[in-house]
Order: C-alpha cells, then sequence, then structure tokens
C-alpha cells in the first residue's frame, strides 16, 4: 500500500510512523509522499529508509541543499547556523555532529543523542573536546568506542580503558596510535587476540624491548610485522646472524639491506636465512642474491607465504615462475601473474586460472600476448575487463576486434581458433559466429558449458549432422535453440517432437522444417499418449479428436470406463466406429452418453 502511486496523501502520512522499516522505506521512495514527511523520514533511525528519502525526487529542495552543504563539511556555516540545524532540524543532526565548527555545548547535546551514528559523528569530529571523548569512551556502542580510540585528542586515562575494551576491533585502534605510552603499548603486546599484538607490532613507536619479543611471538603474522617494522632493536636480529660473527654491530644494518632487497649480500648469509623460521626464509626467497639452491629449496616450502614471497623476487629466473605458476595457491599464481619476468605463455594460461583475481592479475601484465588481452576483454566480469583497459599493452586493433566479435562480423579462422580456447563466454561467441570452421564447430558442440552449445545450436551456420548431435543435449536450452533452427534435418526434428519438455515439442512443431507428414505422426503419437493417459480429463480430451487412429476408439477400456465423460468424449468423436455407439447408444448407464450416441447414429444414418 506505501508502495501504491496513488495513494492519498493522509494515509501516506500515518505509514510514514508505521513500525515496520520496510513500509517506512515505501513512504520514503513513493512520489506523492508529501515533503514534511519525507523530511521527518530523513532522521528515521534505519538507514535504507533515510536513503531512499534522499533519493527521493520530492523531497524539499532547501532539506537536500542543507544536507549536502553538512556532508561535505562545508566552511562557510556558521557555528550559530550549525548549532540551530542540529538542535531543531532531526535529518540534519547528524551530519552537524561531524561538523568541526559546532559549538561545543552542542557537542556535548549530540554526544548524548540516542542514534548512535550521531554520537560517532561526535567521536569523528576534529573539534570534540577531550572531556566529551571520555564520555563517549564509556559508550555502549563498539563503533562509537572505535572513533573515540582514534581520535588525537582522546585523553590518556580514556585511552587506558579503551585499552583493555572487551572488543578487539576498539584495542587495536588503540594499539595503532602513534605516540601512545610504553607501558600501554607493552601492555598491549601481551592482548589475548593476535590482531591486537600485531597492531603493536606494526607501530613504529614500539619500544625497542617489545619489539624484539613480538619479533618471537607464537603467531607468524605478529612476527612478521615486528620484523618489518623500522625500529626492531639490534638484539632481535644478532640471532638471525650468530652463524656468522663478521656481522656484530653491522648486524641490524644488513638485516635493514636484505629486507629493503639491497645488494650485494653474502649468498652464504641468504641459503642460512633460508633454512630459518618462516620470516627469515621469506627474506631470503624475495632477495634477488639468493643463490639457485635455496630458491629451489623454497620453491617446496611448505608454508604458501614462503612461496608467494619467490614471487616478488625480481631476480627469479622464468623456469622457476613456471613452476610457480602451477602452484596449487591462488595467491601464489597471483605473484606470479605480476612478475614482469613471466614467459608469454605462462601469462596466458594464468589468464586462464579458475580463480578470477589470478586471471585479474595477469590482465595487468604488460607482457601479456595480445590473444589473451581479447579473450579477457570479453570476460564477463567487468573489474577484469577494466584491468585490460588499463594495460599499456593493449592496442586499438584489438578494441576493433572485440568490436567485431561482439556484433558477430566474420572473422578470420585464426582468430576464431583463439576464442575458441579461452573463457566461457569467449567460446560462446565463437560458437555463434557465422564464419565458425566446421572443425571449431565440432570441438565446441561437447562443450562442458551449455550457453556454448547452445550459441552453437542458434548459429545458422551450424550443419544438420551437428544440429542431430545437439537434438540429444542433456540440456533443456540446448534442444530447444535446436528446435528452432531452420536448418535441423528431419530425423533430428522427429526426436524433438517427441521430446520429455513442452517447450522443446511445441518449437520443434512451430519449425517451418516440419512437414505436413511429421506433424501428423506427431499429433498420431500424442493422441494415443493422451488416450492412455491415467487422467480422466486426457483421456477424454484424446477421444474426442477426429484424428484419433479408429483402432485405440475400438478399445474396450475406452467404452467400458468408469469416468461418463471419457464415454461421452468417445461418443461425440465422429470417427467412432458403428458397433462402439451401438454400443454406447443401447446400455450405457449416463442417459447424456446414451443421447449422445443415439444422436450420432442418426446423423450416421441420414448420410447418403
Amino acid at each position: 500500500m506505501a508502495a501504491n502511486p496513488r495513494l492519498d496523501r493522509r494515509l501516506l502520512r500515518r505509514l510514514g510512523e508505521d513500525p515496520d522499516r520496510d513500509v517506512r522505506k515505501a513512504v520514503a521512495a513513493n512520489l506523492r509522499t508529501p515533503p514534511a514527511v519525507l523530511e521527518r523520514l530523513l532522521a528515521d533511525p534505519d538507514e535504507e529508509v533515510r536513503q531512499a528519502a534522499l533519493a527521493n525526487p520530492a523531497a524539499p529542495g532547501e532539506t537536500l541543499g542543507w544536507l549536502e552543504r553538512l556532508r561535505s563539511a562545508d566552511p562557510a556555516l556558521s557555528p550559530e547556523l550549525l548549532a540551530h540545524l542540529a538542535l531543531e532540524k532531526p535529518w540534519a543532526r547528524r551530519w552537524a555532529a561531524a561538523h568541526p565548527a559546532l559549538p561545543e555545548a552542542v557537542l556535548e547535546s549530540c554526544a548524548k543523542d540516542a542514534e548512535w551514528q550521531t554520537r560517532q559523528a561526535v567521536a569523528h569530529n576534529p573539534g570534540t573536546p577531550p572531556q566529551v571523548l571520555a564520555l563517549l569512551g564509556g559508550d555502549p556502542d563498539h563503533d562509537v568506542r572505535q572513533a573515540v580510540a582514534q581520535h588525537p585528542a582522546t585523553p590518556l586515562e580514556a585511552l587506558r580503558a579503551l585499552a583493555q575494551d572487551e572488543n578487539p576491533e576498539v584495542r587495536i585502534r588503540v594499539a595503532r596510535r602513534r605516540g601512545l605510552e610504553p607501558a600501554l603499548l607493552e601492555a598491549l603486546a601481551a592482548d589475548t587476540h593476535w590482531m591486537v599484538r600485531q597492531a603493536v607490532a606494526q607501530n613504529p613507536s614500539a619500544p625497542p624491548e617489545v619489539l624484539h619479543r613480538l619479533f618471537e611471538d607464537p603467531d607468524r603474522d605478529v612476527r612478521q610485522a615486528a620484523g618489518e617494522n623500522p625500529a626492531l632493536p639490534l638484539p632481535a636480529v644478532r640471532a638471525l646472524f650468530a652463524p656468522f660473527p663478521g656481522a656484530g654491530a653491522s648486524a641490524l644494518e644488513l638485516y635493514r639491506r636484505i629486507r629493503a632487497g639491497g645488494s650485494p649480500v653474502d649468498a652464504a648469509v641468504l641459503a642460512h636465512l633460508g633454512r630459518g623460521e618462516e620470516w627469515p626464509r621469506q627474506l631470503a626467497a624475495r632477495h634477488p642474491d639468493t643463490p639457485r639452491a635455496t630458491l629451489l629449496e623454497l620453491l617446496a616450502d611448505e608454508n604458501w607465504r614462503v612461496r608467494q614471497a619467490l614471487t616478488h623476487n625480481p631476480a627469479l629466473p622464468p623456469d622457476l615462475l613456471t613452476w610457480l605458476a602451477q602452484d596449487s595457491d591462488a595467491d601464489v599464481r597471483q605473484g606470479v601473474a605480476l612478475h614482469p619476468s613471466t614467459p608469454p605463455a605462462v601469462l596466458l594460461g594464468l589468464a586462464q586460472d579458475e580463480h578470477l583475481e589470478v586471471r585479474r592479475k595477469a590482465a595487468q601484465n604488460p607482457n601479456l600476448p595480445e590473444g589473451a588481452l581479447l579473450w579477457l576483454l570479453l570476460d564477463e566480469d567487468e573489474g577484469l575487463r577494466a584491468a585490460v583497459r588499463a594495460n599499456p599493452a593493449l592496442t586499438p586493433a584489438t578494441l576493433e576486434q572485440v568490436r567485431q566479435v561482439e556484433a558477430l562480423e566474420p572473422l578470420g579462422p585464426d582468430l576464431l581458433e583463439q576464442l575458441a580456447r579461452g573463457s566461457a563466454h569467449c567460446r560462446r561467441l565463437a560458437a555463434a559466429n557465422p564464419s565458425v570452421p566446421r572443425a571449431v564447430l565440432e570441438r565446441l558442440v561437447p562443450d562442458s558449458d551449455w550457453r556454448v552449445r547452445q550459441a552453437a545450436a542458434r548459429n545458422p551456420a551450424t550443419p544438420p549432422d551437428l544440429l542431430a548431435a545437439l537434438a540429444a543435449d542433456a540440456d533443456r536450452d540446448v534442444r530447444e535453440a535446436v528446435a528452432r533452427h531452420p536448418g535441423v534435418g528431419e530425423g533430428a526434428l522427429e526426436a524433438l517432437l517427441a521430446d520429455p519438455d513442452e517447450l522443446v515439442r511445441r518449437s520443434a512443431w512451430r519449425n517451418p522444417g516440419a512437414g505436413e507428414g511429421l506433424r501428423r505422426s506427431s499429433r498420431e503419437r500424442l493422441l494415443r499418449e493422451g488416450c492412455r493417459s491415467r487422467y480422466a480429463l486426457n483421456r477424454a480430451v484424446a477421444l474426442a479428436h477426429p484424428e484419433t487412429p479408429p483402432a485405440e476408439l475400438r478399445k474396450v477400456r475406452h467404452w467400458a470406463a468408469g469416468e461418463w465423460l471419457v464415454r461421452y468424449a468417445l461418443a461425440r468423436n465422429p470417427a467412432a466406429p458403428l458397433e462402439v455407439l451401438r454400443h454406447l447408444a443401447a446400455f450405457d448407464g449416463n442417459r447424456a452418453v446414451r443421447a449422445a450416441a443415439q444422436e450420432a447414429l442418426r446423423e450416421r444414418e441420414a448420410q447418403p
């Protein structure tokens, strides 16, 4: 009712206060909703209702103008005007609460608002004073507390309380703050949640002793984050190079050079790292000076992160990239797809990878062969097509080919061969092209994707023998496409006229190639099936048809049927045998059946 475009406005006012969210949303989208109701719905507790009211062309233009200025934090809005909007206009309160020029007294009022989004806006406002932030630090909504944890003006006491918050996301926001007091970071470094400890390990303000401890954390993500922190102390690093006494005090510099991929680095040092814990193995995998023997060991590493790190090695040779392209982990294959040294033939395979993200990464590689760019531009995923369009290797000629392919213009056999080896969408376009060679069609007719087979069945150039193969397809839509094809042979049409699916039978019946002989035999078959149906109405319809075979009409089971409608239909059939009519006229227990049989007999006797 609320969505009815002719509904009386008085009813829309009532429905705008309905307790159900979907009803109010329908009112908010209704073009007949009065502006005052829409203004009220702009402050609705539900976000979807507010968005519907905002998108309604009938919303008051002046109100929308104020909203846009508030949402963009227009600096021209005065504190007095902001205070008026926040206190007098419910639809404006949430956005006014985020404006940096809002007076402090109004901010305190908004910090106690019943709507959590308004309180969150106050917590994000750069002008919110410390005492208001301290108040919001105890807010019941964790999104509000997260905003407080990130605010630069949040007082230390409030941060200490938030560092013990029950929600780990709040504690993570505290742990990410730069300049946080060491004691608080040290306490967070002992948090039970690994993501909180990881946030401390990523913080440049973390004390050296805390980073040293996190570098040996049980969680590998935490260890890696500490290892990447520029503030990692020398004692934590020295253990990595213990077998090399010469490293000494320069161990930290050596570690930083290895982490940055700088050269030269002694091959023995990198080989040692390649036999260490996960993070040292990743460092060795990434470094261009790592010896080939170590790279081969890391190639078979059980940890996918180490194998992925190999794909970030700028000096990784093409043969090892070829090996990694077969990795079971999609993240590793993504790294190979982006590597500048990956051979074009390998990229060609990755452009057809089962994982969408691998194909997207391959689409970005400028070494990708032109044929693969064509495939990917014809992919059904918009993100993938966008990645190809940004590839510097894409040429106007390829774009023109895409246009020709999608328009089903005649194409050369080489291009159609390329399409037939591509994605399901490419194969579908190849199968639909009227100039596709027979050899390509023969490969596409048994394709695993039913849409490819359907495209072949619709192609006007598909020969009768291939259409006959498709007429026996397991998919109904493929058979229906064959049934419509003007070039389908008589044998295939005969089979389709007997198809178990009604839509296929109807399409075959309408096919111009279905001659009268085929239609007649199909009608006879359907009539025989109808006469033998277990449903009385089906039998009655079939037995009343003048083309029902006489042999079927003579059967005792029809004129002795228990349903009077079946016997009546038989009596009304102009082709009913005389002996059947005489029996029904004399002995049938239903007077309507007897009368119909008697009338039929009189008509027969009156015939010359």
